[in-house]
């Protein structure tokens, strides 16, 4: 197509004024294209894994949805795992199908439908004709939660989807969608009503026109409380491709019924098995109606018998018939159970060393031999049917919250969704990188929340779970002191409301005095970490004080209790403090006396929701930084806002963050406070003007909800705890000098991070001696050296030279670089330039870690120069030694 004369000029002058309102010295993607992510780990437990499903003409191929971290393929039977669905607008994954009639068809539902309290969520459906290479959007955006998806066997245009639609609220797409056009065009041939979605959907294995559907009523009023059953809930039956639907009824509960997961026996599709939940929890693990559990039919659905009683929970309840009996049924449920008479007794299947609370299972049909189940920790295979199991490598772990120490190098801590507490290294000086055998595992179960290491003792750490469960632990002994105050002592101590925490409740330790920790309830408790003596510092802090609500009856709630306290960096006397139902409350004289603030917040703030973050300045105690999160009352939204005279004013410095992905957290630059840092729904995003302007620090961080972030202080490093992608490392020391002055300079070099000399170690063999195979996690430690960062305003036609020299002044080292306008990154490996009379070491006279050693520069003070487009700058590079002293933390590899 030909553009006209006219339409040339628009577009001209359509760039120029977008070029004078995004001047070139501005901030933007593009510039930050070199800047990357480093992948910290763990892999072991993974992280929850919602679907396994394998292909049927290929079963070396397999596909796993996950909470937060996308979709990932395998083609050798889970010896590797490669995510597939990194750079789409969605990290929360549901459902996977391939077509039958091509494999290189394949669909994919966002939204993962666990309806838990920690939730994300998806933006509709996706489709690849390349085997998952490439991906396009295909409607339902508004489903919020993809649960099921049924390809037609010989058509791949037909394509049924069942939608949960929203998980906080009423309406979304919810129902069955069918297209008979691949995506085009979508029906929704059965609905029922606005809080009613479908959980599972099964196509008859024989005759594609007939399908089962199952319909879940249920709302999530509030983080602990839902309503889970309703009159809504049932199965669907059609027989005409869903142009009809018939509810089924006969034999199946009369009580209003909650999750309901179908299974069709593949040899004879008149057996059909549903997994079926009735009621509401009740007390001591059982439920207000006790007519669920497994139910059989054997005449395609007319008539139903109750097998057996087994029910779990609405995070469970899955069902699977064998491929290769019709009176073998598996309940993956929190464990793996079978049945082989057609589901009236059930035996618990060999678990050993597979993790707990599963989701899904997918048996080869050609060769049942094989198992798969996805579960909270990843997916585990079978090559003899349960008797051993291969858990396979997928850093999709789900952190809470992270932290570093300032051991050298630093180590990162969290807290991981179902899985406690993990600590690993920074970085190793081993060739092989970070390996799964470098994280350590700090609580036997649970979940894991805050944690942090005492900073003259890194052996000590201070954690804390779900619901206030806090510990002090001494890493050298496992010595473990309990710390969380008793409640019926608490209300001695004077406190006149019911102590409630979140479920990830408030926590912090101290800066100025690392032997107190802050623990939030609804109240806030100063504990003295060593002797577990306590004292209540506060008034209730949150909204709902002595109320008790419902969501059925009362609308939506949260617990009432802390979700953030900050200590300010500058005076050890001010706390902020922040709940799950929007208070903000400030202290200036440790507790004594607390002033609310939330009122002083702008109209329109969204001072309901939950104060996911409090940032307290490092420069100032009257400056501090909000991040509240609504996605659960039905916003997702992004809100940040800053305060400079101790909360008695609030601006909104949201700017221009993408209009929806919620924010988690916020972090203030140690050196330059214009500078700051938010962690969305989304991914990482950067400021240098406070708040203005936005911009995504993306590259190869893949798309993920980041929930907590940490600057490491003597590296300058950003590290972020990711929901569903584990933990990641970025370098920030140059942001602290990107202001709009210094990107508009011709040239400019930024200051260089100290650079560290040590020998590789070999721990697990080089060359011929490689171990551990491919089933084996390993993560990348930063090139050896340092990282050179500068900027060019304009181009300077061809390359720019880096050129090292010693104290002296000596020419140590010339490195081309990049000549282009933008900002630019080189590393330099220590290693000066090639002499080429030097006498090389004779074979076999010197290690490989030696040989490599001797090749680098001595420990000193060097300087890098950079000229172009006729300016020059430089920098100093300070070269040290590995540290041999400091607190080395017990047990973990060095």
């Amino acid at each position: 197509m030909r553009l006209s004369i006219r339409a040339l000029l628009l577009v001209l002058l359509l760039s120029i004024a977008m070029a004078a309102q995004n001047p070139p010295s501005s901030l933007n993607s593009n510039l930050l294209r070199e800047w990357r992510w480093r992948l910290l780990g763990p892999s072991s437990p993974a992280g929850r894994a919602w679907t396994v499903v394998g292909v049927e003409s290929d079963p070396k191929t397999l596909y796993v949805t996950t909470a937060g971290g996308g979709l990932w393929k395998t083609t050798n039977r889970g010896t590797t795992f490669v995510p597939v669905f990194d750079t789409y607008a969605s990290a929360s994954t549901g459902a996977v199908a391939i077509a039958r009639s091509n494999k290189e068809i394949v669909w994919l539902g966002t939204g993962e439908p666990a309806s838990t309290r920690a939730n994300s969520w998806g933006d509709g459906v996706y489709k690849s004709t390349d085997g998952a290479k490439t991906w396009t959007h295909m409607g339902l955006e508004d489903s919020r939660q993809i649960s099921a998806i049924s390809i037609h066997p010989v058509n791949p245009g037909v394509v049924y989807v069942a939608a949960m639609g929203h998980h906080w609220g009423r309406g979304g797409e919810r129902g069955i969608y069918k297209t008979t056009d691949g995506g085009e065009t979508w029906t929704r041939p059965l609905y029922v009503d606005d809080v009613t979605g479908f959980i599972d959907l099964q196509m008859d294995p024989k005759n594609p026109d007939v399908l089962y559907a199952a319909a879940w009523q249920r709302v999530r009023w509030g983080n602990g409380d839902m309503t889970e059953s309703g009159p809504g809930s049932g199965i669907y039956k059609t027989i005409d491709a869903g142009k009809t639907w018939t509810k089924l009824t006969n034999g199946l509960p009369t009580d209003p019924m909650g999750k309901i997961q179908i299974s069709i026996a593949r040899k004879n599709p008149l057996v059909v098995y549903a997994a079926v939940l009735t009621g509401e929890p009740g007390a001591r693990g059982k439920r207000t109606s006790e007519q669920g559990g497994v139910f059989r039919s054997a005449d395609g659905g007319k008539t139903w018998t109750r097998t057996n009683p087994m029910t779990t929970s609405y995070y469970y309840q899955e069902i699977y018939a064998d491929p290769g009996d019709e009176n073998t049924v598996w309940m993956s449920v929190f464990e793996l159970w079978r049945s082989t008479d057609g589901g009236k007794n059930f035996e618990k299947v060999n678990m050993r060393h597979v993790h707990d609370d599963l989701h899904s299972i997918w048996i080869d049909p050609n060769d049942t031999s094989f198992v798969a189940v996805s579960g909270d920790g990843g997916v585990s295979i079978s090559h003899d049917r349960c008797a051993t199991w291969q858990q396979a490598v997928l850093p999709i772990a789900q952190f809470y919250e992270v932290n570093v120490d300032n051991q050298d190098p630093y180590f990162v801590y969290g807290g991981m969704q179902d899985t406690g507490h993990w600590i690993g290294p920074s970085q190793t000086y081993d060739m092989e990188g970070i390996t799964a055998h470098d994280w350590i595992k700090l609580r036997w179960n649970g979940d894991g929340m805050g944690i942090a290491a005492d900073p003259r003792d890194p052996n000590i750490l201070y954690i804390v779970q779900e619901f206030g469960n806090t510990s002090r632990l001494d890493l050298r002994t496992w010595d473990r002191t309990e710390l969380q105050p008793d409640n019926e002592e608490a209300k001695k101590r004077g406190a006149t409301h019911s102590i409630r925490y979140d479920w990830s409740p408030a926590f912090a330790l101290s800066r100025h005095n690392p032997d107190i920790v802050y623990l939030g309830s609804n109240y806030l408790f100063r504990i003295h970490g060593p002797s577990g003596a306590w004292e209540i510092i506060s008034p209730d802090l949150s909204r709902q004080q002595e109320k008790s609500p419902k969501g059925i009856t009362d609308g939506y709630h949260s617990y009432g209790a802390l979700f953030s306290v900050a200590e300010s960096p500058v005076n050890p006397q001010m706390l902020w403090a922040g709940a799950d139902d929007g208070p903000v409350w400030v202290t200036r004289d440790a507790g004594r006396t607390w002033t609310d603030v939330t009122g002083n917040f702008p109209a329109g703030a969204p001072t309901y929701c939950v104060v996911h973050k409090i940032e307290a300045s490092r420069f100032s105690p009257a400056v501090a930084y909000v991040a509240y999160d609504c996605h659960t009352r039905e916003d997702i939204r992004p809100y940040l806002f800053a305060t400079r005279d101790f909360g008695k004013t609030w601006q909104n410095i949201t700017g221009d963050l993408p209009e929806k992905g919620s924010t988690y957290v916020i972090r203030e630059d140690p050196i330059n406070a214009r500078v700051l840092y938010a962690g969305t729904e989304f991914g990482v995003f950067v400021t240098i003007d406070g708040g203005g302007r936005w911009v995504k620090m993306q590259n190869n961080l893949p798309t993920v909800a980041v929930r907590d972030m940490r600057i490491q202080e003597r590296e300058l490093d950003l590290v972020a705890g990711t929901f569903g992608r584990a933990i990641w490392v970025t370098d920030i020391a140059p942001f602290s000098e990107m202001t709009e002055a210094t990107l508009a300079k011709t040239v400019h070099l930024f200051a260089v991070k100290p650079a560290t000399l040590f020998k590789l170690r070999e721990t697990y063999g080089a060359t011929i001696e490689e171990l551990n195979g491919d089933m084996f996690f390993r993560a990348e430690n930063p090139p050896y050296g340092t990282m050179i960062t500068y900027s060019l305003k304009e181009d300077v036609g061809g390359e720019v030279a880096l050129k090292i020299e010693d104290a002296e002044g000596k020419p140590v080292r010339t490195i081309q670089a990049p000549g282009a306008a933008g900002i630019h990154r080189v590393n330099w490996d220590l290693k000066p330039d090639k002499d080429e009379k030097a006498a090389a070491p004779r074979r076999g006279e010197l290690t490989l870690s030696e040989a490599d050693f001797r090749e680098r520069v001595p420990a000193g003070i060097y300087r890098v120069t950079l000229t172009a487009g006729g300016a020059s700058e430089t920098r100093t590079i300070a070269v040290r030694p590995e540290a041999r002293d400091g607190v080395k933390q017990g047990n973990v590899r060095k």
